[in-house]
């Protein structure tokens, strides 16, 4: 790669109005069916899940952990922006 390209490429951000599907939706969408119900039953843990440290049960980086573990590549960061409705899914439409 050229150091024209990274240059472009570094000022020429992305544009923020332009929506971006979220990569856990795009992870879930290759599961099968009855995968995708244990993920979303995984996900409510996470979202009901009162411990605190240690005594979580339910965790986005065990979650990652878990679909990192089967090839899915999804970062705990990615994960908790959908546990916590932050991510395009929970965003209204423009």
């Amino acid at each position: 790669m050229s150091d024209n390209s990274l240059i472009d490429a570094l000022l020429s951000p992305q544009d923020p109005t332009a929506r971006q599907s979220c990569k856990f939706i795009i992870v879930r969408g290759r599961l099968s069916d009855e995968a995708q119900h244990a993920l979303d039953k995984a996900v409510d843990g996470i979202r009901q899940d009162a411990g605190i440290g240690k005594a979580k049960r339910f965790s986005a980086t065990w979650l990652a952990k878990v679909l990192r573990s089967f090839g899915h590549d999804v970062s705990v960061s990615t994960i908790q922006r959908h546990v916590n409705k932050e991510c395009s899914c929970d965003q209204p439409e423009e």
